[in-house]
């Protein structure tokens, strides 16, 4: 088996894909009792079936993080349940019923709890726009006993930084019972630009706007310019070969990095909200893109590059891109920036540090923050616990899967990113996770603490032996 064939097989394997719901018959399967499965995502097989998840639930309310895989046939209709021993259900009787009959979504305590949480970071509403929320109400234990919960999962950006929680309240006392919180960029203290109020305290609206909407009657073209780093060697675009022919959205003579159906390109540099309320990067079509930055010619370029990249890789595999993975990337993120990042909304980009590295807008790091995209639309796995490292490791495996089109794996991480005075320094490796100092390679060494950048090593390490060694496959 070829390794190609090989993570195409560890995707089926790993993560459940959206499909039309309503295409499938029934999306409720009644177990009695109270007892319920709801349909939550599908993917239709090779075969033409369909592989489906979903949750179970008492009196229509789901457990949290408790679900079955279920079978559709090429015809829509359920035909069979992956069952776990019935003996690991949790309860579901009256006394839980008569919970969620009493139970709401307390918008104002939820309201609270994001406040605190912004208070904490020395961060006022106002100062930050919510990019994204979804709020349900679930089943937990709490104490040994099951208790509705409200579960929120929310993202807020200013041109600095994005955040990213994920909280649970007790629906009945209000009693938060679980966070789990990501810092996704450090806040940038070097000549941080003051932001402009906004003084609209709603929660119950996404701050975002959508600034594609004036590029209308657009034909599509190859965008001229350059790209790449000294680490990565420079590209030459719009040749009109395969590899070098990024088509974008043109009006006339303006070319703008957007294209429907696959996502858009902005810039943070120059705007007091970053990219919030930026357009899509413009240019004239004839001319082409140069907006240099730490040695790299073109950072909007490059991004668009990435985005193709991690696409073509699906396209290879039969894979369908999400609708949610239409992605939307800021470049220029913060000041100096040396990361990239998925927020569960969109990819920022940093510039990196003159000396240090490079900009984050390479194709390594665009595959490895598109393919989180994948992940969130798929199985939606959390940053944090084992979970973290998974996450993380099928990021940095996709990453590696993209570079098969530009020259080959390289089975690191961040090489083309950081670099000294002996040059090229990657932060992660594959064949051997410790030498970066900190990762592990064997899941005895695993902590709840450690960091799903560090704890993907396990991963990183089997996908290289499945991919390389002699005598390793499925």
């Amino acid at each position: 088996m070829s390794w190609t064939s090989l993570f195409a097989t560890a995707v089926a394997l790993t993560t459940t894909w959206e499909v039309e719901s309503k295409n499938l018959n029934p999306t409720k399967v009644d177990l009695g009792g109270g007892l319920s499965m709801l349909l939550v995502r599908a993917v239709r097989t090779v075969s033409g079936n369909y592989r489906a998840r979903m949750n179970l639930c008492c009196y229509d309310t789901c457990y949290w993080n408790f679900g079955v895989e279920a079978e559709y046939n090429s015809n829509g209709k359920y035909s069979d349940i992956f069952w776990p021993p019935r003996s690991v259900f949790p309860p579901c009787d009256s006394t839980i019923q008569k919970k969620i009959k009493k139970s709401s979504i307390d918008k104002k305590r939820l309201r609270e709890i994001k406040r605190s949480y912004l208070t904490n970071l020395g961060l006022k509403r106002k100062d930050v726009k919510r990019v994204s929320q979804k709020v349900e109400l679930v089943l937990r234990e709490i104490n040994g006993i099951i208790e509705p919960v409200v579960f929120a999962d929310v993202i807020y950006e200013n041109a600095h930084q994005a955040v990213r929680f994920v909280a649970q309240f007790a629906a009945l006392t209000g009693e938060l019972v679980f966070v789990h919180d990501k810092l996704l960029l450090e806040k940038v203290q070097e000549s941080q630009e003051s932001l402009d109020s906004d003084n609209s305290d709603s929660e119950d609206r996404d701050d975002r706007s959508d600034s594609n909407e004036n590029i209308k009657g657009s034909e599509t073209v190859c965008a001229i310019g350059s790209g790449g780093n000294p680490l990565t060697g420079y590209i030459s675009y719009g040749s009109g070969t395969n590899d070098t022919c990024l088509p974008v959205a043109a009006n006339r003579n303006k070319c703008s990095l957007y294209l429907d159906g696959v996502g858009q390109v902005r810039s943070g540099r120059g705007h007091p909200r970053g990219c919030l309320d930026s357009p899509p990067i413009s240019f004239p079509c004839d001319v082409g893109l140069y907006d240099a930055v730490n040695e790299a010619p073109s950072v909007g370029l490059d991004a668009m590059r990435g985005i193709y990249l991690a696409r073509d890789v699906l396209r290879e595999l039969n894979i369908e891109v999400p609708a949610s993975c239409q992605v939307d990337v800021c470049v220029n993120f913060g000041n100096h920036l040396q990361n990239s990042m998925w927020t569960g909304k969109s990819i920022l980009v940093g510039d990196g540090r003159e000396g240090r590295s490079y900009p984050f807008s390479t194709p390594d790091c665009m595959c490895h923050e598109f393919a989180h995209c994948l992940t969130d639309s798929w199985s939606g796995l959390l940053m944090n616990g084992q979970a973290g490292g998974i996450n993380d490791a099928f990021s940095d495996a996709f990453s590696q899967v993209c570079k098969l089109n530009i020259g080959g794996p390289s089975w690191t991480v961040g090489e083309t990113n950081f670099y000294d005075g002996s040059g090229s320094t990657p932060i992660r490796y594959f064949e051997d996770p410790t030498l970066d100092g900190y990762s592990i390679d064997n899941a005895a060494n695993y902590t709840e603490d450690l960091d799903s950048h560090l704890s993907c090593g396990v991963y990183n390490k089997f996908f290289f032996c499945l991919s390389v060694d002699k005598g390793w496959d499925l």
